[in-house]
């Protein structure tokens, strides 16, 4: 009888590589290969996550207060030693964090207490150096900013202190001594040129405006002799002044170019234009 079945069977093998042929060492190498693959499918694979393990309980120290204490004072001696090397290559910074950490474990290390002293003074020390150079570079503020810093590591610093204080002072001369004194006929010639130029002039005030917070001012720069004066020049300041028409003044400030303005008589002037820093009125 005809076993379509078996014969179906017979036909799938045939098409199984190692199995075509029908030669018994082929088809015993095709049977171990094929085994081997399929134990490979059928085991688990190691990159499969594993079971978490149960984390055992953390059991408490059995480390008593007295351990503790000499534990904490061992390592607050270790910080301390760590803290003076940072000291000694001058790096505050470190030092100070090694020192503050001594103190918090240990409150009565007298000795980490002395040297966080020590660091804010050269600190307050350096910071002081450092704002006299930015004075000498006519850095104001950068140099306050350095001194508020000193003061705040040695509030006792008097040096400080007094120059926080002079700053203004300072300031203002360190301005003047920049600024060139011009006559008028070369700054009319081309303000535009010059603009940026730190001046300084002297004159009689021909009008004054204020407008909220800013001052415009027409000043007579060229004295013809007996306080007479011709030549004009507008200044600005950024502020109000105690200035009035026909007072004599000294300005000191930045060229700004030139300004158009109309005159009582109704004709458009062109002048200087000068952006005023600081003043002086004779008295």
């Amino acid at each position: 009888m005809y076993d379509e079945g078996q014969n179906a069977k017979k036909s799938i093998f045939r098409k199984i590589p190692g199995y075509r042929s029908k030669k018994p060492w082929k088809m015993a190498i095709a049977s171990v290969f094929y085994f081997f693959v399929l134990l490979i499918i059928i085991t688990p694979s190691s990159d499969k996550e594993a079971p978490a393990e149960t984390t055992p309980a953390v059991t408490q120290s059995s480390e008593t207060p007295e351990e503790k204490q000499a534990r904490m004072l061992q390592e607050s001696a270790e910080s301390y030693q760590t803290g003076l090397r940072f000291y000694e290559q001058k790096d505050y910074t470190a030092a100070q964090q090694k020192f503050q950490k001594v103190i918090k474990d240990d409150p009565d290390y007298e000795d980490a207490q002395a040297k966080i002293t020590e660091i804010k003074t050269a600190r307050a020390t350096e910071l002081l150096a450092l704002a006299k150079e930015k004075i000498d570079q006519g850095l104001f503020g950068d140099a306050e900013t350095d001194l508020r810093a000193a003061l705040n590591n040695n509030p006792d610093l008097k040096e400080a202190t007094d120059l926080v204080e002079k700053l203004p002072d300072l300031e203002k001369e360190h301005y003047k001594k920049s600024c060139k004194a011009i006559e008028f006929k070369v700054l009319n010639k081309n303000p535009d040129s010059l603009v940026g130029e730190r001046v300084t002039m002297k004159g009689e005030v021909l009008q004054i405006q204020e407008s909220g917070n800013f001052t415009i001012m027409l000043v007579q720069v060229t004295n013809l002799g007996y306080d007479v004066y011709t030549d004009t020049v507008m200044v600005t300041y950024d502020g109000t002044i105690d200035i009035y028409e026909d007072d004599i003044i000294a300005f000191w400030g930045e060229v700004v170019g030139s300004e158009t303005y109309q005159s009582v008589a109704g004709w458009n002037v062109t002048v200087p234009k000068v952006s005023g820093r600081f003043f002086a009125k004779r008295k």
